[in-house]
């Protein structure tokens, strides 16, 4: 019996490893560079959800490595591993905190708030010592903490969403 569910974990492992390619090969191969990879973090959180710390973290390690071989050191793969990435992570770990408790949902959006923010900060650095581009320009104009507000703020309304389908697919998945 016990056989049985480690190899059910296994296959659903290996799925969701499947899944996160293929989006990482449309992410990599198409202009949509960035969006497609909430469905990564998806697959991700799934595996934590589902499966257990250890088959999420083993998908986590599969997706990452197979997105190196795929996509090399380029935005999709940068975007995966410091946002899509570490997001899927806080999502599970934060998934018991509810947006129906206020105190819950408070702390769920600061964390994810300094997430998105740090990830902000860390991607405009690195497109900043690779490039140098335009963006860190208009950044520049605008301002980086009101730029990073910005972000921020247009990208908390993710998690509530994200929270919401990843649940409902790991209901169904029961």
């Amino acid at each position: 019996m016990k056989r049985d569910k480690s190899t059910k974990k296994i296959a659903y492992s290996a799925v969701l490893v499947a899944i996160s390619v293929v989006v990482v090969l449309i992410s990599a191969f198409t202009p949509m560079q960035i969006v497609p990879l909430v469905f990564v973090s998806l697959a991700i959180y799934i595996a934590f959800a589902r499966l257990g710390i250890g088959y999420g973290i083993i998908t986590a390690v599969a997706t990452t490595a197979l997105t190196f071989f795929i996509a090399g050191l380029n935005a999709t793969f940068f975007c995966l591993v410091i946002l899509f990435l570490p997001y899927a992570l806080l999502a599970s770990a934060i998934q018991k905190l509810s947006y129906k408790v206020l105190w819950q949902a408070i702390v769920r959006l600061v964390l994810t708030a300094l997430l998105f923010g740090g990830a902000f900060f860390a991607l405009t650095a690195l497109v900043d010592i690779v490039a140098g581009t335009a963006l860190l320009s208009v950044i520049d104009k605008i301002g980086k903490w009101l730029t990073a507000l910005l972000v921020v703020v247009a990208t908390l309304p993710v998690d509530f969403f994200f929270t919401y389908i990843a649940n409902r697919i790991v209901r169904l998945m029961k």
